[in-house]
């Protein structure tokens, strides 16, 4: 049971995470719409639920909880750097 947990919420996890950086990288990222850059702050927030959830489930591995702090860190980072851009 645990195994079809930690697949169902890895693989979710990459696929969303994709689709999204994708989708906001194109339509608005670029042009610097300011609506995107609020938008991006739901890829580090994912990866937060994604950690509580695998330790609530008991499903937590090295490699996901390195992907998500990762994903956290990286995109917290890049949101701070482009702040100004994106508000003033």
């Amino acid at each position: 049971m645990m195994s079809v947990v930690k697949r169902f919420l890895g693989g979710n996890t990459g696929v969303i995470l994709g689709i999204m950086i994708m989708v906001i990288s194109l339509f608005g990222y670029r042009k610097h719409v300011p609506l995107a850059w609020y938008v991006l702050w739901i890829i580090p927030l994912h990866s937060i639920i994604d950690i509580i959830l695998l330790i609530f489930y008991d499903a937590v591995s090295f490699s996901s909880f390195a992907f998500d702090l990762t994903t956290i860190l990286v995109f917290t980072l890049i949101q701070i750097i482009t702040f100004k851009v994106f508000t003033s």
